[in-house]
């Protein structure tokens, strides 16, 4: 969500289809969107899945559920082995807290229904700034708790791409500590750890900029909590993952927010969890949605789900 450096020297280590990608979301979201009013905004990343949309497959259905001030859609297999309790992926979408949600992660959280067979329930927590932190999380733990109480799962798994993956582990980290229904999985795609690296803006990156980062560091903390706040910067506080579930962690290699991967992977090493860290070389920051024209990113997407099967 950044510009595309027409200077770049290694254009060449994109992986296949990911030039276009770039090219395209530079129209999608040109560089700069974030000094846009905030729902025109929102209204920009909807439009990826609209030029890059996953096919829709008659096996899944969904429902909605209203929960305060956000909602849940629940999707389900129609071809589900019948059983008394079975798991539940709880996904986690993208946007930096700012943006996003059904109708922008809809159809690849039916995907990895489709794939799983598990239920997926898609989380449409509310936004900042006009919900800043702590609203999406306490959100997102309401959610696990109805879930963990419903008496229906026997294990959960959590799931989520860039700032979606931040709050999979914060919902994995308190769950890891406070019981319920065990968290067996998480699966991670380009998460977004250390949020107060970018407090004074970065580098950018292909579809991804220092300014934007910055916008979603103010939108999300500003005048509410530090940035480097254990729930917002996880990889600054080392105690969050004690304990903490197997876990997949995919990064991109052409995405600046990468070194947050590799950090978290040698926590996890350090503290002997399972974990899996894949690199996808040639790819940019959170391009699930280039999955049907790279078979690189269609490769990664399948590494991710089958984590959660």
């Amino acid at each position: 969500m950044g510009k595309l450096s027409l200077n770049r020297e290694d254009i060449m280590a994109y992986a296949d289809g990911i030039d276009t990608y770039v090219k395209l979301g530079d129209v999608i979201m040109p560089f700069g969107y974030h000094l846009c009013p905030h729902e025109f905004q929102r209204k920009l990343y909807d439009n990826y899945a609209k030029i890059f949309p996953f096919p829709s497959s008659p096996d899944v259905s969904y429902e909605d559920e209203t929960i305060g001030a956000g909602r849940i859609r629940k999707f389900k297999h129609f071809m589900q082995e019948p059983q008394t309790k079975k798991a539940l992926i709880l996904y986690f979408h993208a946007g930096g807290f700012f943006m996003g949600g059904l109708n922008s992660h809809s159809d690849i959280a039916a995907e990895i229904c489709l794939h799983t067979h598990a239920d997926v329930w898609l989380l449409d927590y509310p936004l900042a700034p006009e919900h800043p932190y702590p609203a999406g999380l306490e959100f997102s733990w309401q959610v696990f708790q109805k879930a963990s109480n419903a008496q229906t799962y026997d294990h959960i798994h959590v799931a989520g791409d860039s700032s979606g993956g931040n709050m999979a582990v914060y919902i994995a980290s308190r769950a890891s500590k406070q019981g319920g229904v065990p968290i067996n999985k998480v699966s991670l795609f380009c998460p977004l750890l250390n949020f107060d690296r970018w407090s004074s803006g970065g580098d950018d990156a292909p579809r991804l900029s220092g300014g934007e980062m910055e916008h979603f560091v103010r939108c999300y903390t500003e005048g509410v909590v530090r940035p480097d706040h254990r729930d917002v910067s996880p990889l600054l506080h080392h105690d969050v993952f004690d304990d903490f579930p197997e876990t997949l962690v995919i990064s991109a290699g052409e995405d600046s927010l990468k070194e947050d991967a590799v950090i978290l992977t040698d926590i996890l090493n350090a503290k002997g969890s399972k974990v899996e860290h894949y690199e996808a070389q040639g790819l940019v920051h959170a391009c699930i949605r280039a999955k049907g024209i790279s078979t690189a990113t269609s490769k990664a997407f399948e590494i991710f789900w089958k984590h959660l099967s």
